[in-house]
Formats: structure tokens, C-alpha cells, sequence
């Protein structure tokens, strides 16, 4: 028989009481269990509440079937093909309704939401940005992350503080998740940047010619640009150079300088992340293309990634173009090498922000080796052999 809506609720029930601590390390909140029940694409976990998606899902499933139980309890004289396209018309119907009740939820719930959980609810929404959540935990292709890394992973999914972290930086400021996101002391948002362009310089070597990590651009000799933003000093260097990576010869040149920001920086609390992203881009088109176009004869991308794994418009074309090639370099489908590029950089932004929070920042006053070994085995008199 149907479990009827009590026994339904008792299994809602254990779930939050059981489930959730066990998974996450906390029980949600009610606004927050209604958010974890969305689908990734929309910010959520797909984990829904089975007392209140029970009957819509009963429901859909009555309208799709129905074709069938009326061939069967009527006789009427339906035949395969035409029971085939009524059921696939209910299914397109049933597909498109619950899209967009899902969607009006999904709304619903991020107008109750506050400031810093409507960020993250946005950034979680982004292409690419929910990969790692849905990817199966494999290791040997680096999918994997540790129990402590999965809580972390999902506090910054849905603005939530993470446990144990300390109450002052090293820096002296107070610490926070956004803080720590930002925060130079340790090294962590250098390495973070470098995590993202180490990893596309590999895919595109793999792809094209006169690949260089910190290619130094040409010296000035008097030239002038009309961006008075531009980098004109001597010693420049920019992210990544490649050569024929937009297509024509193999010689043309192609410039690309990577930025990875922190979305939940108080700066950006009053802007969309559309918005960031566009800021972003015209920051660093400022700087450099002018330059890379007129000495150097190339062209120039601005990589934008939003440490919560989202990406720019421009960004999101250059994965594109490098999936098409990666695509045609491996023999494989575009649309599995795209999925694969965006989960691999999910993984790696992900990776790169739990370590800007867990990582240490104490600076060492004395160094872990203060002796010279031999002098030390010597005078010590220490038998080694």
C-alpha cells in the first residue's frame, strides 16, 4: 500500500534529525532545508522533502501513465505509436511544469534569504559551479574529497560559517570566511591563483604550440595607448601565452591572464555577479590588450573564476574553445570533455578556497632546523651508523 503523509513526515523527520548532522555536521534550518531540496542547477543538493513532494510526484506520474491504463482498462484500440506520443507529450508538459514551479520556488525562497545566503544562493546557480556536488566521489580522477572538505564545500555553497575555525587571522584581523577568502597572509590566494592557471597552461600544452607560463612581454620603445589604465613598464608579464589557439596559423599568438576573486568580499555585496564579472574583465582590458594587440600582434582573454566556481562570459567562451579542441585532440564527445573541463576546475577552485580557510598562517620564529647536521652528529657525539 501508498505510505500515506505521516509516514512520509516520520521519514522527513529522521532525515533532519539524523541524516543532515551525520552528512553535514548540522541540522538546516527550515529555510534551509527548503533550498537543500532544490536541484544543483538552482542552488540546491536534490535532497527534497519526500511529505511535500510526494503527491506532485504521484500526480506526474498519473498523467504519464494514464495513456496506458486507459488501453488497458478500456479497451480502446490505441496503438503503440500513439500511446508512445501521448506519453512523450505528458512528459515534455510534466517537465516544463515542474521546471518552472521549481524556479518560482527557488525565487521564493532567495527573497527570504539574507544578504550574504543570496550571494552564495547566486553563485551556487552559476554553470559549473555545482559539478563537484554532483560528480560521483572517485579519486583516481581527483573527484574525491575528504569528510572535513565536504562540510567546508558546502558552508561556502550556502554562506554558512564552518566549524572550528579560529576567532583571530595572523594577520590580526578578525577571522571570517570572507576574510579568509582575501586574506595575503599565508599565501593561500597567490596559490589559489596559480592552482587555476597551472591547470589550464597544462590543457592548453596539450593543444597548442608556445605554451609559456609568465611569458615577459616586449619592452616599450616610446609607444603610447590610448587606456590610461595600460601597463607600460618594462618586466610585464602576463598569465599564459599560446599559440593558435583562436584558430588561423599556429604563429598567431594568443594572451590569457587569469583572476580568481572572492565573491562574498563586502566591495561586492551592492553588485550582481554578472556585474563582478564584467568589472573584472574590463579591468584587465585595460591593462593589456591595447599592448598585447599593437606589440605584440596578438589577442588577449581576460579568465575570470569566482573562487565559488563560476566564471565570465569571456571565460566561459575560452573553455568552450578548449573543450572543441581537447575534444578533437582526444577523439572524444564536446559535450563529455566540457563536462569533465568544468568539474576539473570546479574541483580545483573548491580545493584551493577550503585551504585560503583551513590552511595556517602563524609565521615560524624559529626555523624547524637550526644546526648543521654533521656538526651537530659530531659535537653530540651520536652514533648514526
Amino acid at each position: 500500500c501508498l505510505l500515506s503523509v505521516g509516514h512520509l513526515g516520520k521519514w522527513e523527520h529522521s532525515i533532519c534529525l539524523r541524516f543532515f548532522p551525520a552528512l553535514l555536521g548540522r541540522a538546516p534550518s527550515d529555510l534551509d532545508r527548503q533550498l537543500i531540496g532544490l536541484p544543483p542547477r538552482l542552488g540546491g543538493m536534490a535532497i527534497p522533502n519526500p511529505s511535500t513532494n510526494a503527491k506532485a510526484i504521484f500526480d506526474v506520474a498519473a498523467t504519464v501513465t494514464e495513456p496506458i491504463v486507459q488501453r488497458l482498462t478500456d479497451r480502446h484500440s490505441i496503438s503503440a505509436g500513439e500511446s508512445f506520443s501521448q506519453q512523450h507529450s505528458a512528459m515534455s508538459t510534466a517537465r516544463q511544469t515542474k521546471s518552472e514551479q521549481l524556479g518560482e520556488m527557488a525565487q521564493s525562497i532567495r527573497n527570504r534569504l539574507q544578504p550574504t545566503a543570496k550571494r552564495a544562493m547566486d553563485a551556487a546557480q552559476e554553470c559549473g559551479a555545482s559539478s563537484w556536488l554532483t560528480a560521483l566521489p572517485i579519486a583516481s580522477h581527483g573527484f574525491s574529497l575528504s569528510k572535513s572538505e565536504f562540510r567546508d564545500a558546502v558552508c561556502l555553497r550556502y554562506g554558512w560559517v564552518p566549524a572550528r575555525l579560529p576567532s583571530t587571522c595572523a594577520c590580526g584581523q578578525s577571522f571570517t570566511v570572507e576574510h579568509a577568502l582575501s586574506c595575503m597572509r599565508g599565501g593561500y590566494v597567490g596559490a589559489r591563483h596559480n592552482e587555476v592557471r597551472d591547470s589550464l597552461a597544462a590543457l592548453l600544452e596539450e593543444t597548442c604550440r608556445n605554451v609559456e607560463i609568465e611569458p615577459e612581454l616586449q619592452p616599450l620603445d616610446g609607444e603610447s595607448f590610448q587606456s590610461r589604465a595600460a601597463i607600460t613598464s618594462d618586466g610585464a608579464r602576463l598569465d599564459i601565452k599560446a599559440g593558435g589557439f583562436w584558430g588561423g596559423s599556429r604563429q598567431e599568438l594568443a594572451f590569457f591572464d587569469v583572476r580568481v576573486f572572492n565573491p562574498y568580499a563586502n566591495s561586492y555585496r551592492c553588485l550582481t555577479m554578472d556585474r563582478i564579472y564584467r568589472q573584472h574583465e574590463a579591468q584587465k582590458r585595460r591593462a593589456y590588450e591595447e599592448r598585447v594587440r599593437e606589440i605584440e600582434n596578438g589577442s588577449f582573454t581576460p579568465l575570470v573564476f569566482a573562487c565559488t566556481g563560476g566564471s565570465s562570459p569571456s571565460t566561459t567562451t575560452f573553455l568552450k574553445r578548449l573543450g572543441s579542441l581537447l575534444a578533437d585532440k582526444r577523439d572524444t564527445n564536446y559535450a563529455e570533455v566540457m563536462g569533465w573541463l568544468r568539474c576539473r576546475m570546479a574541483f580545483a577552485l573548491l580545493r584551493a578556497s577550503i585551504l585560503c580557510i583551513r590552511g595556517a598562517r602563524s609565521v615560524r620564529k624559529t626555523p624547524a632546523i637550526d644546526q648543521h647536521p654533521p656538526s651537530a652528529l659530531a659535537e653530540a657525539r651520536v652514533s648514526w651508523r
